[in-house]
């Protein structure tokens, strides 16, 4: 197939995402409100809010990784600079959500301060956001591979597996709340089907790549530095 067949498909599938994500939302938002509460949601967004900027510590590597593996593929070196970019990268990516996890584990001791919950509400919330923490270390290993798809031109799979992952975040919002689960099945479905997406991304990729061996440590300093540097530039632009 070629690269404007898959960019084609791929935009089609991305129409797809978009629009299902809209439905779901449309049909879905006004029942998880009216089965949980405006304290419990309004209390998700507030913190999920929180948690996503802290999220901005790993934007650079993301930049990085998506620009170098696109340049990469393709190179008649037997694939050498396309994994030397994945696990540099991923190694990058094992540091920051490790301090990412660091940071979410201290902020849950504030949470109930921060933003003025209830006892037990606060006690859903740090149990949640101890779970946020430890996957987002465990999700180091099954990183990288949605940005690898990406720059192999496997974009409709890619935005089918979000579409999957929209309305699978949606329908179990709703689940976890109809079960009684409050503001911690609140954030533990957006933790699990995050799980399962970077689940689904790997095995696409290992499917389609089944030599591929991901690694890890810096092979290349000097691609460490180009890796950070482009990384801060887009950061900052």
């Amino acid at each position: 197939m070629s690269r404007t067949d898959r960019a084609a498909k791929g935009f089609l599938a991305a129409l797809v995402q978009y629009a299902s994500q809209i439905a779901v939302q449309i049909l879905l938002a006004p029942l998880v409100l009216m089965m949980a509460g405006r304290e419990t949601l309004g209390a998700y967004a507030a913190i999920m809010q929180a948690v996503g900027l802290l999220g901005i510590i790993n934007f650079s590597s993301s930049w990085s990784l998506d620009r170098y593996l696109s340049q990469s593929v393709g190179l008649n070196d037997g694939g050498v600079r396309f994994r030397n970019v994945f696990s540099t990268a991923r190694t990058i990516l094992l540091i920051t959500n490790t301090l990412y996890a660091i940071l979410i584990f201290i902020g849950s001791f504030f949470v109930a301060r921060l933003f003025h919950l209830t006892p037990h509400v606060a006690t859903e919330a740090r149990y949640a956001l101890y779970i946020i923490a430890v996957w987002a270390i465990i999700s180091t290993y099954f990183a990288t591979y949605g940005n690898a798809s990406l720059a192999t031109q496997d974009i409709a799979a890619y935005n089918i597996i979000g579409t999957i992952l929209n309305i699978g975040r949606s329908v179990a919002s709703l689940a976890y709340v109809l079960a009684g689960g409050g503001l911690f099945g609140l954030m533990l479905a957006g933790t699990s089907v995050q799980a399962m997406g970077s689940f689904l991304y790997r095995w696409r990729f290992k499917k389609l790549n089944p030599g591929f061996k991901a690694g890890w440590g810096i092979p290349d300093k000097a691609l460490l530095r180009e890796l950070l540097s482009f990384g801060g530039y887009a950061t900052v632009m």
